[in-house]
């Protein structure tokens, strides 16, 4: 636990690909994978920008493409605007972890 902080959460990818690759068992990194796999997935479904997002939600560009490609650890403030600019759940869907591993 100690190296946390010092490790992305795609550093914990043990095969495959970021956000559907299997990872070390750190359970921090299964979840920013499961958010960055939802995220995306909402991002393709509406066919939205990564721009657009940002204007909406007063996001950094490079922060959502950073917490989409796996290079930091997404804050709750970060996760709270993108949800409400998308109006959808992105981190607290209680089912996320579960959905994601299917």
């Amino acid at each position: 636990m100690g190296t946390r902080r010092t490790r992305a959460p795609r550093d914990h990818v043990v095969s495959g690909h970021w956000p559907h690759a299997r990872l070390d068992g750190d359970h921090a990194a299964a979840v920013a994978q499961a958010v960055s796999a939802r995220l995306a997935r909402v991002l393709a479904e509406h066919g939205l920008s990564l721009n657009t997002v940002s204007k909406t939600a007063a996001v950094n560009r490079q922060t959502i493409s950073n917490v989409l490609d796996g290079r930091v650890w997404p804050t709750i403030a970060v996760l709270a605007d993108l949800e409400r600019a998308l109006d959808t759940p992105i981190a607290l869907d209680p089912s996320l972890l579960s959905e994601e591993k299917a």
